[in-house]
């Protein structure tokens, strides 16, 4: 981060956050695909996935980033507003997935219950990171190439 100016930092963190989740998310639909290992490290997963995803909102709602891009765009701010409002919504449904995925044991219909959650709540996530991604790029008129 070195090359980065200290205008932009926020902005490289906030898509060093969106890589690592979408990493998190990768592993996930693959033991989820391939029903690897037991259930109990699958529903681990999910749990670090919810502490993953509840940090990156903290992360997020306590940085410049909003606020600067409001800043500089005020038009945005409804915008903002509902991204930030998104963050609540997330957290709830991943919350409520790990509380579906703690109890079960591993059936054929526990992993498939499971998988449909959470690809469901993998398109979510992903849309609202692009919105997010796609609105800084939009403020700044910075190409962030692959990352988005």
């Amino acid at each position: 981060m070195s090359d980065v100016n200290s205008q932009n930092d926020p902005y490289q963190l906030l898509l060093e956050e969106h890589t690592k989740l979408r990493g998190l998310l990768s592993d996930l639909r693959e033991m989820l695909t391939q029903r690897s290992g037991p259930i109990k490290e699958v529903v681990g997963r999910i749990q670090q996935l919810h502490d993953q995803v509840d940090v990156h909102f903290q992360a997020e709602e306590g940085s410049d980033c909003f606020p600067d891009l409001v800043s500089n765009a005020p038009w945005v701010s409804e915008r903002v507003e509902i991204l930030l409002a998104e963050h609540g919504e997330l957290r709830a449904e991943i919350h409520q997935i790990v509380q579906d995925a703690l109890p079960r044991s591993g059936t054929a219909d526990d992993w498939d219950q499971l998988a449909t959650m959470v690809q469901a709540f993998t398109a979510k996530l992903l849309a609202h990171e692009q919105a997010e991604n796609e609105l800084v790029q939009e403020v700044f008129t910075d190409d962030i190439g692959s990352k988005d």
